[in-house]
């Protein structure tokens, strides 16, 4: 895309909180070394798995305690919040604060205490007791079990299904840790073990946390239409975009969703839950003072005192100010100020 930018008004994206309606002070201390921990954060808490502290602060680095991961697994999977009428375990009263998230998730054979009628739910949870209580909430026991049991079993287990990508492999759980577990947890196929041939299981469920328990669905596709603008010259509501030629609502505001960016992206009954833009997705933005030719095939521009070229593939499309060009000339096209944005749906260079 191309066109005139007004220099003194600021990339919207770049002040837009986790709510797209103010500057971005939930979980603002968070360490913010990738920008990929940050939706982690926006999609679990949106689903209520991960909660901030009152001074707007998530802490990643602090410690958590098996009560707080018992709640997390049980907000994970969606379940509904029961009280037991009597007490479980003997260290959870019913005034604890995680009483009634510990007793449900008893109740749905989740978790069983250390063996001595007690659950320590105020200690840290180590990781292979994490990996353990993760493993069976999504059905695995069966399978860990057979595996080797704990905590061999387990671990293998989680291996196989991803839980443990950027996870550590001993010591306690931190809250950072806990985003990354319960992010790929929810993308994760959940599973009855109905039998056993040889080392392979037969399960009886396919769909991830999100669809079973949730009702939320995960897809990926390009942006052909952002409520300004479309592909297809048509004009849309502000409130709908249309990704691989179907058409979304959109209720809040997220600036991966403009016209041309390949996106991963939450849904539920047609409404637009949470967006990022695609890893494969390889989106460079040009200076107008940069570009040294731009040609019907290829940009060229000034990087750090060098020059750098981008082609354009067959059958490119070009928008210009939101509108869809069909004939253009490609000197016209160098904006009087602003940029240009050119977008690889594929990084396949092109």
């Amino acid at each position: 895309t191309t066109g005139d930018t007004d220099p003194n008004v600021t990339d919207p994206s770049d002040s837009m909180g986790i709510d797209g309606e103010g500057p971005e002070l939930l979980f603002y201390l968070y360490p913010r070394d990738t920008a990929q921990n940050r939706e982690k954060i926006r999609h679990l808490a949106k689903l209520g798995i991960v909660e901030g502290f009152d001074d707007e602060t998530f802490r990643g680095n602090r410690e958590v305690s098996r009560g707080e991961f018992v709640k997390s697994t049980v907000k994970l999977l969606n379940l509904t919040v029961t009280p037991p009428e009597s007490i479980i375990f003997e260290d959870v009263p019913k005034n604890h604060a995680y009483f009634q998230y510990i007793g449900t998730a008893a109740n749905h054979g989740i978790i069983s205490g250390d063996g001595g009628g007690n659950f320590r739910p105020d200690d840290p949870i180590s990781v292979s007791e994490a990996v353990k209580v993760i493993v069976e909430a999504l059905g695995y026991k069966t399978l860990a079990a057979y595996k080797g049991g704990y905590p061999t079993g387990y671990f293998t287990v989680a291996n196989d299904l991803r839980l443990l990508v950027d996870f550590p492999k001993e010591g306690n759980v931190t809250r950072a840790n806990l985003v990354n577990l319960m992010y790929h947890a929810m993308n994760t196929k959940m599973a009855i073990v109905t039998s056993l041939v040889g080392e392979d299981a037969v399960f009886s469920s396919e769909q991830t946390v999100l669809e079973q328990c949730f009702e939320i669905y995960k897809d990926i596709g390009v942006v052909y239409a952002d409520g300004h603008s479309s592909f297809d010259g048509k004009s849309k509501s502000g409130s709908m975009v249309k990704i691989n030629g179907k058409e979304y609502s959109v209720e809040e505001y997220f600036p991966e969703l403009y016209i041309g960016n390949r996106v991963e992206f939450y849904y539920k009954d047609g409404v637009i839950l949470s967006a990022e833009r695609h890893r494969d997705a390889i989106i460079t933005q040009i200076d107008k003072d940069d570009i040294e030719e731009l040609s019907d095939t290829e940009v060229r521009f000034n990087l750090e005192g060098k020059t750098k070229r981008i082609l354009f593939s067959d059958g490119v499309t070009i928008v210009y100010n939101g509108s869809v060009l069909s004939s253009y000339n490609a000197h016209e096209l160098i904006p009087e100020y602003g940029l240009i944005r050119c977008m690889d749906w594929d990084d396949d260079g092109e």
